[in-house]
């Protein structure tokens, strides 16, 4: 009986020590919209060697996360236990509130966020990244088109277009648009479209089809080693 425990003492030593599972390091703070007077909460995970000069990634999560459950699924979650290593970034989670039906409700404020977070980490602004969800995903061509150059890799994931953008607005970023041939939730025809328009257009853009469901998208995506090591920017680009 007590060699038993002595090794299942030594087995949890060695999966605590275990590389894979990342230390839970984020953060939350909280910033108030000014025209609805709703507190917006963030996360902001830290890098394990911080210091000035880093890249930032923004994650927007999908319509199941509202409320107080951003760190619950997809990306967040997938840092959270070592399934997508985060070493040398930071990544920056808002949480949509459930009386909010789209992010577009808080775009305003969810940029003086972005800028905030920027500063206070003296984050390398030509490394800034935007990526999402589904809900998440729509909000990220909204983002990309409503304040072109701020982000310099952006990803939308399972995203539709529900507004009419520019392809000029994306002249200054890298674009990687991942959308699923048996996503039956939401509609992947606009970012299809769009993505078709900005590769003809002679930017930098690429379209990703995955054969997968909606639900199927995030780990397909967000597990992705090397599609993680495009979006943390680990050596970063020239804009």
């Amino acid at each position: 009986m007590k060699r038993f425990f002595a090794f299942g003492f030594l087995m949890l030593l060695l999966l605590s020590a275990c590389p894979g599972q990342a230390e839970n390091r984020f953060s939350r703070h909280a910033k108030r919209d000014k025209e609805s007077g709703e507190r917006i909460y963030y996360y902001v995970y830290e890098a394990k060697e911080l210091g000035a000069g880093m890249p930032l990634v923004i994650y927007l999560h999908g319509s199941g996360e509202r409320g107080d459950d951003a760190l619950a699924n997809s990306l967040p979650l997938y840092v959270r236990d070592g399934s997508a290593l985060c070493q040398e970034a930071i990544l920056l989670v808002p949480q949509l509130p459930t009386v909010f039906g789209w992010w577009s409700f808080v775009e305003e404020t969810l940029m003086e966020i972005i800028n905030e977070v920027i500063e206070t980490y003296q984050v390398d602004e030509s490394r800034v990244a935007l990526t999402g969800y589904s809900m998440g995903g729509l909000e990220v061509w909204s983002l990309a088109a409503h304040y072109p150059g701020r982000f310099t890799r952006v990803m939308p994931v399972s995203g539709r277009i529900s507004e009419e953008i520019y392809i000029d607005a994306f002249e200054m970023c890298q674009l990687k648009n991942f959308v699923g041939s048996r996503d039956t939730t939401v509609d992947p025809k606009s970012s299809i479209e769009f993505t078709k328009a900005l590769i003809d257009a002679g930017l930098d853009a690429e379209l990703i089809e995955l054969n997968a469901t909606h639900p199927q998208m995030p780990a397909r995506v967000y597990k992705d080693e090397e599609v993680l090591a495009w979006l943390w920017m680990e050596k970063g680009i020239e804009k």
